[in-house]
């Protein structure tokens, strides 16, 4: 749009925020499904040995996962998004349901629109700032948004097809995500004891205190809720499964420009899978 001599430069400006942003999503992205695993894997430790535990690297551990997974082939990679866009639908189905079968003491619906908890230590107290900040975890339905473009390429019929997972994305987050959030609010125990970082679970996964609560409530021990807490563990694997799959064929599309340091590099394509492999690396190293 803006022609030579500005245009080109703004148009490697814009595209360098991009590649950097989504390299920093697959960070964001890792790094919260390690917390989630961390959190799992603190009860479990908790449970059986009375203390829990955090592994270091467990951060590192979970990128080396993600990776290997997107060397297969492209139908079998297709196949495994439609599986997991079908966890996420019956997962949280599941979830919800069975959450508020077993919780016995559940927040009241209106406390549950209506009611603002400030934490005074944070100098948080506005109510309207407290409501927007509740609305960030929304954005993450950006990234099933934002992915279909980036697959493009490997999309059969692209031209008549690509453009409606966008729409898709964001109306099935909202249907879906929305039950989850209430439901979860409405399980809520205690709000002092479970936002309290001296409560015992030294700061772990909100979600999994909030789940250990509700079922040591009803059985004297919270161990089952590791079970339902493996699904938005899940969840979250699939998303940085996307995350890395979305960054890595951005990094290649720039790469056949040659837009990026070791264009060579990234641009190769792996020919029994037709994957670029290098650049899904390059994405979870950097």
């Amino acid at each position: 749009m803006l022609g030579r001599p500005t245009g080109p430069f703004a148009s490697w400006c814009v595209g360098w925020t991009k590649c950097l942003g989504q390299i920093a999503l697959v960070a964001a992205d890792t790094f919260s499904c390690a917390q989630l695993f961390l959190s799992f894997l603190y009860l479990v430790s908790m449970e059986t040995t009375g203390t829990g535990y955090y592994p270091s690297n467990a951060l590192v551990s979970c990128k080396a996962r993600f990776s290997p997974s997107w060397h297969l082939p492209l139908s079998v990679v297709g196949r495994l998004s439609e599986l997991g866009a079908l966890f996420n639908l019956v997962g949280t189905i599941v979830f919800v349901a069975v959450l508020l079968l077993v919780t016995k003491k559940q927040q009241h619906f209106s406390w549950v629109l209506t009611s603002y908890q400030s934490n005074l230590s944070s100098g948080i107290t506005s109510n309207t700032y407290i409501c927007l900040l509740g609305l960030l975890p929304a954005v993450w339905s950006l990234l099933g948004y934002d992915s279909t473009a980036h697959m493009i390429e490997e999309t059969k019929e692209a031209d008549a097809v690509a453009g409606w997972p966008m729409p898709y994305a964001v109306a099935l987050s909202g249907i879906s995500g929305l039950p989850f959030l209430i439901a979860l609010t409405i399980c809520i125990q205690d709000v002092d004891q479970l936002t309290d970082p001296d409560n015992g679970f030294d700061g772990i996964n909100i979600v999994a205190q909030l789940l250990w609560q509700a079922y040591k409530t009803r059985f004297d021990t919270g161990v089952a809720s590791l079970s339902l807490f493996a699904i938005p563990l899940g969840a979250n694997f699939i998303s940085a499964l996307y995350a890395i799959t979305s960054a890595s064929r951005m990094l290649f599309g720039f790469s056949r420009d040659q837009a990026v340091p070791f264009s060579s590099t990234w641009q190769k394509v792996d020919e029994s899978s037709g994957v670029p492999c290098c650049a899904v690396w390059g994405v979870t190293g950097a």
